[in-house]
């Protein structure tokens, strides 16, 4: 059956509001409060964790914490699928600004939004520990996401699939990754490394609702005014090997004000440091098939 454009357009319009709401459908807009499954598959209750000094974190609370000094958001591409011959699939840019994040599809000109304090609506429940991080997962419908926290950034992906309904008649794929956090403003002062972790899913169809993890590490080379970041030992959540072991950035430029970016469809990093004496890093990639974040810091004594 041929399909006029206008109707086209508008199915297509559909398409991208749904997929662009896979972050915002996940928080909870009518209630919040909800809580996804936890490690061991059945329902936990929201987690929280001990300060240095005993007192105990509500990763809410502190993800609203680092948000209300967030003055720096990144986003990766927007990866995804659908069902309709006319856009069997599509990779959608993100702009962002410091409030928010906007994906625009070029044939339409529909563009959707995303905030980082939607992060907020909806109580996580604790994923994994890695590398003396907690990775939280929030879930709601047929969204999920996995982030970490840290003292002064967030950084995660989300995904999202919707059945065909009777609105749409589409199904959909989407996924995408996001870090944000209060800047540094300025280049590291000396050479140094931090470590972390990286967390990602794979951009294409293909395994597309794996959640990989992995070691990250940066290191920043005074002299160059440079950076290279290693993700390695990249497997899936539940420890079984994946395809990609592997994934590097080197020689990436950073500029006075602390941020780094190398943007190439496809295989690309963005990020910046972020607290006082650059003591944390994160950002976004696209490399070998696999859209992630990461998030690194310097030890602490």
């Amino acid at each position: 059956m041929m399909i006029k454009q206008s109707q086209f357009y508008g199915q297509i319009s559909l398409v991208i509001a749904l997929v662009m709401a896979f972050f915002l459908s996940a928080c909870g807009r009518g209630g919040g409060g909800t809580t996804g499954d936890s490690v061991d598959g059945m329902r936990g209750t929201p987690p929280q964790e001990r300060r240095d000094d005993d007192t105990m974190i509500n990763p809410t609370q502190q993800a609203r914490s680092i948000i209300a000094r967030t003055d720096s958001l990144i986003s990766a591409a927007l990866y995804g699928e659908t069902s309709r011959d006319e856009l069997p699939n599509f990779r959608i840019e993100a702009d962002c600004s410091v409030e928010q994040c906007i994906y625009r599809e070029t044939q339409s000109g529909i563009a959707r939004f995303f905030t980082l304090r939607e992060l907020t609506n909806v109580e996580p429940t604790l994923a994994f520990v890695d590398n003396d991080m907690s990775i939280y997962r929030s879930e709601e419908n047929d969204t999920i996401r996995y982030y970490g926290l840290m003292n002064h950034s967030v950084f995660g992906f989300g995904t999202t699939y919707d059945q065909r309904s009777p609105r749409s008649n589409i199904d959909f794929w989407g996924r995408t990754a996001i870090v944000g956090g209060d800047l540094t403003r300025s280049r590291p002062e000396s050479t140094a490394t931090w470590n972390g972790i990286m967390l990602g899913t794979p951009s294409g169809t293909a395994g597309r609702t794996a959640v990989l993890r992995g070691a990250a590490q940066l290191t920043y080379d005074m002299d160059r005014q440079q950076i290279d970041a290693a993700f390695t030992n990249i497997r899936n959540q539940n420890g079984r090997a994946y395809a990609v072991r592997s994934i590097r950035f080197d020689d990436i430029p950073v500029t006075a004000n602390g941020l780094f970016n190398d943007e190439r469809a496809g295989d690309s990093i963005q990020g910046a440091f972020y607290g006082p004496a650059h003591i944390e890093s994160a950002g976004v990639f696209e490399k070998r098939g696999v859209v992630g974040s990461f998030g690194v810091h310097q030890p602490t004594d």
